[in-house]
């Protein structure tokens, strides 16, 4: 029966004795049959596995009967999932597959229908004299090759592997056709990582190495003889015969080039394709380097087949990483092979490929360098860029070429922003079109500028973007966006000091400052507290202002929207703090904006929910995150006179010194209190004040003068002690007997610990 359309029985027997029959003047040969083998039709997901049982048992009925239907059933499902198990072995998964086996399916069309059970036929005809017959039968295992069940039957079938090997070797008998044919065939053989140990021996990776080297000669010499004509012909030193004959001999040197390409790009495409597989093998790849493989594929990135092209970039990212790619790819000419791709690619993926593979180039560090140098290749980025910058665009490559940029800036910022102009505005540009903090375009972007942001001259240079605005709009966008990012950047920026980076701060300060009071008043739920009053008119004008620059303060602030912005504060304060601007006058924007009363009762509310301890979850570090911030800013305060009396009528000084009885144990809070009250006392507005409530703060200045660690600590703390007794003679008293009965003890404990040493003898 044909196995192709139903059911066959195969007997699988063994002679057991032979006897005569003289009645029937014959031999009787007894057998023992052993097992029965029913061929079973192909089966997938499709199949009526009840059906195919039925007709199994019916039609081998002289073996089977029909109370085994089940059995059967059982196992034809079991034979099906072990098939589906089987086909999950594959390995390749380079892009362009797809195209990869219509070509398979195109080149192995043929006239006949290929069996599998004529296998050895196919391979007897490989050896014909004519390539026609060796051709059609090349097509006929391919077409085999292409059905997984048939490849252990191939590869199991060594004459024929060894058959294909010598074909592909053969120079002499070899066409191009054969050779495609063949390396299709180990290419659906190598689609498998099991079948890989198989191939290795046969050294599948040598030969194909080598047929790709003889393509590319062939090239290369019809490349080389049609320069050699073409210069030939414009050096105007032939007579007119001899130019009209060259002219004929260069379109056929052309069109025969032509042919060749064609061919070649399909057959190239097929052996970078097994090799790709192949390189999964143990120690295959190393081989492929060694063997100048590298050479071929950025010679292949010059042909015009797009799907060529791009696999020869994948296979290159690929080696890319390997030590030994590494060191033969810092020796080549890959950045100038690359170089079009990025500026002029053939379609999206091999763009995308291309910035991949540059990626890469940048961890070899005698290339990292030449990349950043490169200007067609920064502006090839920023176009990359310029492309996507509508918010819903995430185009191909825009990570990839934001992440090159980060990675180049860390060493050749500055080289880049010179060699390319155009980069930084185009980074900002890309920024403001993707504002959401959490995508990973933002972040990328805003880390390439803060990475540049400390090189004076491209911290300059990103101020003066956007008309000279770009920290206006860099200060907007981080406040309706809530970007950290942008906040670190801004920050970042205004350390340095120049013209047009001062200009720009001061008027972003109080934006920041009158969100801060929006904030603040939200969290305390008090937006129905008493105003302010003696507010100025151009006070009021100035805060329209800041309305048509930062459009956000505008907004009225729900609970919600005040929570979502909340975790801004932190950063807000933090730049607030490091700004040494002489432009900003901290304490006419602290005093317009009551903010000293606003981060009293923050403290306050802070403290008495008791988030200063060490245990808190992700809302209470915040929480202590602003807590740190608002200290810091009073003790930039403190050191304002103007700001001294607000100071002391918002209730800081008791809150400072009950902060320094309280906290002690966390050495930030009590060092920035510290500091902040030895400010007050040196001014006379706040220093009666100070040592009203200074009783904790003498107690921890007198620990501090003979036991801290920091002599920092030590300095600010005999201030603090000396300034509290010039100026209470009680309180002075009280010291002096402290700081002696320390003294004394200090030296009491001394003599002890010396009386010991020598036995009591001085």
């Amino acid at each position: 029966m044909d196995p192709t359309s139903g059911s066959s029985l195969q007997r699988i027997n063994h002679l057991e004795t032979i006897i005569h029959d003289p009645t029937d003047n014959s031999l009787i040969v007894h057998y023992v049959v052993e097992a029965a083998i029913i061929s079973v039709p192909p089966i997938n997901d499709n199949t009526n596995i009840p059906a195919l049982a039925e007709s199994i048992v019916n039609q081998n009925s002289q073996i089977l009967v029909p109370s085994v239907k089940q059995l059967v059933e059982v196992q034809l499902y079991n034979l099906l999932k072990a098939k589906q198990q089987k086909t999950r072995g594959r390995l390749n998964k380079t892009r362009g597959s797809s195209a990869m086996n219509k070509a398979m399916k195109k080149n192995s069309k043929s006239s006949r229908i290929a069996r599998i059970d004529e296998l050895d036929e196919y391979f007897d005809r490989l050896y014909d004299n004519d390539p026609a017959v060796q051709n059609a039968n090349a097509k006929l295992i391919l077409e085999l090759a292409q059905t997984p069940d048939n490849l252990p039957t191939i590869v199991q079938h060594t004459n024929l592997m060894n058959a294909l090997k010598r074909l592909l070797e053969d120079k002499t008998s070899r066409n191009s056709e054969l050779a495609l044919n063949i390396v299709f065939i180990y290419f659906c053989i190598s689609h498998f990582d099991n079948f890989h140990p198989v191939l290795i021996p046969y050294k599948i990776t040598d030969v194909t190495i080598n047929l790709i080297d003889e393509e590319l000669r062939k090239t290369n010499k019809v490349q080389h003889e049609l320069r050699k004509d073409r210069i030939k012909l414009d050096s105007g030193e032939l007579e007119r015969k001899d130019q009209i004959q060259l002219e004929s001999r260069i379109k056929q040197n052309e069109k025969k080039l032509g042919n060749i390409l064609d061919k070649q790009s399909m057959l190239l495409y097929a052996s970078f394709h097994l090799l790709h597989n192949l390189a999964d093998a143990p120690g295959e790849e190393q081989k492929m380097i060694s063997f100048d493989l590298i050479k071929h594929l950025t010679s292949s990135m010059d042909m015009t087949h797009a799907e060529l092209v791009y696999l020869a970039i994948v296979f290159l990212k690929r080696l890319s990483v390997n030590p030994g790619g590494m060191q033969v790819l810092a020796e080549s000419d890959i950045l100038k092979k690359l170089r079009p791709h990025l500026t002029n690619p053939q379609t999206d993926i091999i763009l995308d490929a291309s910035l991949r593979l540059l990626l890469n180039l940048c961890f070899i560090p005698q290339l990292r360098t030449k990349i950043a140098r490169d200007n067609v290749i920064i502006s090839s980025l920023a176009t990359v860029l310029e492309r996507n910058t509508i918010e819903d665009s995430t185009g191909e490559g825009v990570e990839q070429a934001l992440l090159v940029l980060g990675i180049l800036s860390e060493e050749s910022g500055q080289t880049m922003c010179t060699g390319c102009p155009s980069l930084v505005p185009t980074v900002l540009m890309f920024i403001f079109s993707h504002s959401e903090p959490s995508i990973t375009f933002h972040i990328e972007a805003c880390a390439f500028l803060l990475s540049l942001s400390v090189i004076p001259n491209t911290a300059l240079l990103i101020a003066e973007g956007e008309d000279g605005r770009a920290l206006l709009h860099i200060g907007n966008e981080s406040l309706s966006s809530g970007s950290h990012h942008l906040l670190l950047l801004l920050q970042q920026i205004s350390q340095h000091s120049h013209p047009t980076i001062s200009s720009q701060i001061a008027i972003i300060i109080p934006a920041f400052l009158q969100f801060i009071q929006q904030l603040m008043n939200a969290f305390i739920r008090d937006t129905s507290a008493k105003d302010k009053k003696s507010r100025s008119g151009s006070s009021q004008a100035k805060r329209d202002q800041l309305v048509k620059l930062f459009p956000v303060l505008g907004e009225k602030l729900t609970r919600q929207q005040a929570d979502q912005r909340g975790s801004l504060l932190p950063d807000l304060l933090d730049m607030i703090v490091s700004t040494n601007s002489s432009t900003v006058n901290f304490g006419e924007l602290a005093l317009n904006h009551d903010l000293l009363p606003i981060f009293a009762r923050i403290t306050n509310l802070t403290e008495k929910g008791n988030l200063f301890s060490s245990e808190q979850d992700e809302e209470d570090n915040v929480a202590a995150e602003v807590i740190h911030g608002i200290l810091n800013l009073v003790l930039k305060l403190t050191s304002i006179p103007e700001v001294l009396p607000a100071l002391a009528q918002s209730g800081w000084v008791s809150l400072l010194s009950r902060l320094i009885e309280h906290h002690w144990q966390d050495e930030d809070i009590f060092d920035i209190c510290l500091a902040a009250l030895h400010n007050l006392l040196l001014h006379k507005r706040t220093r009666d004040i100070v040592i009203l409530h200074s009783e904790a703060l003498v107690k921890f200045s007198l620990s501090l003068v003979y036991d801290a660690p920091n002599p920092e600590q030590r300095r600010i703390a005999d201030e603090i002690l000396f300034i509290i007794a010039a100026a209470d003679e009680k309180l002075g008293a009280v010291i002096l007997d402290k700081k002696f009965e320390i003294y004394n003890k200090q030296w009491l404990l001394a003599i002890k610990e010396h009386e010991r040493e020598t036995n009591g003898h001085f």
